[in-house]
């Protein structure tokens, strides 16, 4: 950032400051990484130095108990227009409630003259905030009361089947018994048949007969008056199946997630699917992946991401980079990983599909590639940024299989049609070799001369920046 537009910014910082103070709120310095350089490195054997890494300022302001961060940068940091590389933005990070988040210098004002609005923005969202921490706390405070009710009528149904057990088993050993008094009494009967036969095979067999009887009496379960059972403790996993989606280890647990339950409309969880990452798919911000998926499904996006956020699901993001959404990729991660996304993975747009129809959205200057990736070095984000190496100047760097064989596949893409594809490379272009048959839930291995495997098509390589 220029000298002037670093003293404006840090001036626009101290007026916030000494109005949120004045107002009775408290301000914090932001902690921020002691690296403020980027490190150097070298790539596809080009050197590249230590740069300056911070290019915005950023401040804490805590507004009855809640802290947000205010940042201001330049809002075109990149742009060859003098007035458009001079003009600042301040930024919020991202609202539960989708309010506005961004300020900019425009031509009816500049940032000087709104940061009373961005101090009642501050404001409204502690409001906000407090209320709904009051209405998680009660929301949580009433998960509790139904789980206690819940768990005492589990363990209550889990001792009644106990007690079916018991009584099942008995039923066992009594139809037994009744079948083996039967054999008894054909036993007899056929004794009664011999007489004056060979002594010593009637004495055997009679000696077999009270053998059996002995054996019936100790069997059977009404020998001696039944006692009602004494119940034990159940398992955890003996009273998941009456509590209705609630988990035996809490509230806000779900079994085997570790995540608080979903509530449907009328109070009960409803049992979320088992995820290690949700990962979402973007086109880029606001309005440029709008015009590809729909009107509002950027919004839905990170509304998205906020909810699984609050239910403890991990969460991350992938763009195929185009010339439309190229300088959009920094800001987006930043955005990402202020609504709290672990992770963004860049794909190489390849000429299939929709791609084919648009050969405009393709990057045809592999330069353009490595001031991409400058610019996420120097970014200093915490977000993890996985990159297709096919986003660099020579391509991704060939790879041998393993000795023996690949051991295992990490990814599978499916269609609708159920064609199964292993390498992002062979997508759209059916050269699949498997098929999957949902009705009898089976692959089927269809080879042919086309087929990703006969033509070796190569996996894509990731790496991270």
């Amino acid at each position: 950032m220029p000298v002037p537009l670093r003293r404006r910014s840090l001036l626009i910082l101290q007026g916030l400051a000494a109005e949120a103070v004045r107002r009775g709120h408290k301000v914090e310095d932001h902690d921020v990484p002691a690296r403020h350089r980027s490190h150097t490195y070298t790539y596809n054997g080009r050197h590249y130095p230590s740069g300056y890494s911070r290019r915005e300022g950023e401040l804490d302001m805590v507004v009855s108990g809640f802290t947000y961060t205010i940042t201001i940068q330049q809002e075109s940091p990149q742009s060859t227009d003098p007035e458009r590389s001079k003009s600042l933005v301040i930024e919020l990070g991202y609202s539960r409630s989708g309010r506005q988040s961004r300020w900019a210098d425009r031509k009816r004002w500049v940032l000087e003259d709104i940061l009373g609005a961005v101090l009642r923005e501050i404001e409204t969202r502690a409001v906000e905030d407090a209320q709904r921490k009051a209405d998680e706390e009660r929301a949580k405070a009433e998960r509790e009361v139904r789980w206690r009710a819940a768990m005492e009528t589990a363990k209550e149904m889990a001792a009644q089947e106990q007690f079916a057990e018991v009584l099942r088993a008995q039923a066992r050993q009594w139809q037994e018994a009744a079948g083996l008094s039967t054999y008894c009494s054909a036993l007899e009967r056929r004794l009664e048949e011999v007489t004056g036969e060979d002594e010593p095979e009637v004495a055997s067999a009679r000696q077999w007969l009270a053998w059996v009887r002995r054996y019936i009496q100790s069997l059977g379960p009404l020998t001696r008056l039944p006692a009602i059972p004494t119940a034990r403790e159940p398992k955890p996993e003996e009273l998941a199946p009456y509590l209705n989606g609630w988990s035996p280890h809490g509230p806000e647990a779900h079994q085997g997630w570790g995540a608080p339950a979903i509530e449907s409309s009328d109070g009960s969880p409803r049992s979320p699917p088992h995820l290690d990452l949700l990962r979402v798919s973007l086109e880029g911000i606001g309005s440029t992946n709008d015009h590809v998926r729909k009107f509002g499904s950027y919004r839905s996006v990170l509304s998205a991401l906020d909810i699984a956020r609050g239910l403890g699901v991990r969460t991350g993001a992938t763009l195929t980079v185009t010339s439309r959404n190229i300088g959009e990729v920094v800001p987006l991660a930043r955005t990402l990983q202020t609504c709290g996304a672990e992770q963004l993975k860049l794909h190489c747009l390849r000429p299939v599909g929709n791609a084919a129809d648009h050969p405009e959205l393709l990057i045809t200057d592999s330069a353009a590639y490595i001031r991409l990736r400058e610019q996420l070095q120097a970014a200093d984000l915490t977000i993890e940024v996985i990159v297709d190496e096919d986003l660099s100047e020579n391509g991704a760097p060939e790879t041998c299989t393993p000795a023996g064989g690949p051991t295992q596949i990490d990814r599978i893409e499916a269609d609708p049609r159920g064609a199964l594809t292993m390498s992002c490379k062979a997508v759209g272009k059916d050269s699949h070799a498997f098929w999957y048959d949902k009705l009898a839930d089976h692959i089927d291995h269809r080879p042919s001369a086309t087929d990703e495997l006969t033509l070796a098509v190569p996996d894509v390589v990731y790496g991270r920046v």
